[in-house]
Formats: C-alpha cells, sequence, structure tokens
C-alpha cells in the first residue's frame, strides 16, 4: 500500500499559543490549500491575495516564536491550528535513539514532494530563495525533532495492513520501537514545515543562512525492511506488555 508522497493531511494538533507537540494528536481531516501569501508585521500575522499560481493551494497564517515560523491555519473552524502534513517514503538512515544529540529521520520523496514544501514555504515572511537552505538533497528528506531527545523518538507505530483511510485515526495505532525503523522500511511521516529566520556572524555568534525544517512528529511502520519481520513483532509484543 503506498500513499502518493504528496498528499498533504491536516490536523488539529495545538493551539496559537503553544506550539509543543503532544503524544497523540487527532488528525482527521483532509484539505488542498488557497492561493495565498502570508506577510509578517511585527507580533500580528496579516495575509495578502498572490498574484502568482500557488499549485499547492495554501491558506496558511505564519506565527513566530524567537526566530522560528510555524503555520497555521488562518480561519474557520480550523483557526489557530497548526497545519500538519504526511509523506510516505522508504527510509535511507534513521537516527532515533536517546544516544543521538537530535532524532532525525532521512526518507526518499519524488520531486513532486519537494516542489509543494518549495511552494508552501514561499508563502513564509520575508523568503528569499537565494542561499536559502532546504532539508532535502538528491531525492532525500530529512526530518528533525529535539523535543524528546535524551529518550528514544516515542511516537513510532504499526501501521502494516492499514486501508488509506485508517491511517489517520490515531485509536487503531499500535505503539512499537523506535528500534524497527531502519533503512529499507516503508514509512508514513507526519510533521510540520517549519522555517528559521538566518543570523549574521559576530564575534560572539557564527552565523547562518536562513532555512526550513521539516519537524518530525510520527512515524508509522507501513512495510519492514529485509530481514526485520521477527525484531518487529518482538518489539511489538514488548510495547503492548509496556502498556
Amino acid at each position: 500500500m503506498y500513499i502518493k508522497p504528496a498528499t498533504i493531511v491536516l490536523m488539529a494538533i495545538c493551539k496559537i499559543e503553544s506550539v509543543q507537540m503532544p503524544s497523540k494528536r487527532q488528525r482527521n481531516t483532509t484539505a488542498k490549500h488557497n492561493d495565498i501569501i502570508a506577510g509578517y508585521a511585527g507580533d500580528d500575522t496579516m495575509t495578502k491575495e498572490s498574484g502568482a499560481k500557488n499549485t499547492v493551494n495554501v491558506n496558511v497564517s505564519w506565527q513566530r516564536a524567537k526566530a522560528i515560523f510555524y503555520p497555521f491555519h488562518p480561519d474557520g473552524w480550523e483557526e489557530s491550528d497548526m497545519i500538519e502534513s504526511a509523506v510516505t517514503g522508504m527510509v535511507v538512515d534513521a537516527f532515533l535513539s536517546k544516544r543521538v544529540m537530535s532524532h532525525t529521520l532521512s526518507i526518499n520523496v519524488d520531486q513532486d514532494f519537494i516542489d509543494g514544501v518549495k511552494t508552501f514555504v514561499q508563502t513564509a515572511p520575508g523568503f528569499e530563495e537565494h542561499g536559502f537552505r532546504w532539508p532535502f538533497e538528491s531525492g532525500v528528506a530529512k526530518f528533525t525533532e529535539k523535543e524528546f531527545v535524551g529518550n528514544d523518538f516515542p511516537v513510532v507505530w504499526d501501521g502494516r495492513g492499514f486501508k488509506e483511510a485508517e491511517l489517520t485515526d490515531v485509536e487503531r495505532r499500535v505503539p512499537i520501537s523506535a528500534d524497527v525503523i531502519e533503512p529499507g522500511c516503508v514509512v508514513m511521516v507526519e510533521y510540520v514545515v517549519t522555517c528559521y529566520s538566518g543570523r549574521k556572524s559576530s564575534p560572539d555568534n557564527v552565523g547562518f543562512l536562513p532555512g526550513c525544517s521539516l519537524k518530525l512528529l510520527s512515524i508509522g511502520l507501513l512495510a519492514e525492511g529485509i530481514g526485520n519481520s521477527l525484531k518487529i513483532n518482538a518489539a511489538r509484543k514488548k510495547r503492548r506488555m509496556a502498556y
């Protein structure tokens, strides 16, 4: 079972007052976006119509927390809810243990996914293409997370055998160990696109260019790699006994 990588799934997860991600999120709303560009003015967010064609059709209100911008729905019943997305792909690298400085997951993605993220990010306040840092290279996208550093990444679940419509039903998800996510696995990754500002070099600080990150929220295993079946079944049994 395969989901087109460019598919965007929107879910209500947190209010504008907080950008922390809970370990369980409701993800049951699928929506397309509209042609709009977000402009930032002080602590207020305003929107303006885009004259150019936006291929992902996004309605987005970018909210800043320190030097990072997070995407939120600007109006309607989803107002003030953060925009989440989902993509499937084969794992290239996974560093999800408690021993790492940040949890990272790299998967293969197609050009439609890359173009979709780029078009979405172009709606961010002050976006400039020159020197912008992207979280993908040579058809591989990198997802990162630091909220759970010091522990194994905890939001990993078994989605094998699920129909496409069942993948957003959090009540059906059985937790499994992050140890089973290895190169060759096929996964569904839930994430948030964020943008960060650049910083000029100074005697006290190292400078860096602006860019975007794909904040890792959860990983659903859709198919294991070769030789992983026994390891996955053992990890699943262990997690069930822990609950």
